[in-house]
């Protein structure tokens, strides 16, 4: 199957945004669990946890629905309902964490 240079810049699009939302999360875990005295502030505490939040969407979720919605893999959305409902679990999930954490984070 012959990809078009859509499907290709919309994969390129897809992975750079799942590479970029692991290592700036990543980044951000590392920064506070370095150093101790960003720990001492409530507002970086919940900043933490919507990281780790995003950081554990970037690893399972994005990459099913990269997955699910490239069109080089026409068949994953077909053959299986496994995936489809895996990945509306894992987003469900940790779009919730997110939005839990930021409410926080405002007040």
């Amino acid at each position: 199957m012959e990809l078009s240079e859509y499907d290709n810049i919309k994969s390129t699009v897809i992975t750079s945004v799942i590479v970029l939302n692991i290592t700036l999360n990543g980044l951000a875990i590392a920064v506070i669990a370095r150093y101790p005295q960003l720990r001492e502030d409530r507002t970086t505490l919940f900043m933490f946890s919507l990281a780790m939040s995003d950081l554990a969407n970037g690893c399972t979720a994005m990459p099913i629905s990269a997955a699910l919605c490239s069109s080089a893999t026409p068949n994953v959305r077909h053959e299986t309902n496994f995936l489809p409902r895996i990945n509306a679990v894992f987003s469900l999930w940790f779009s919730v964490t997110s939005m839990h954490s930021l409410c926080y984070l405002t007040l």
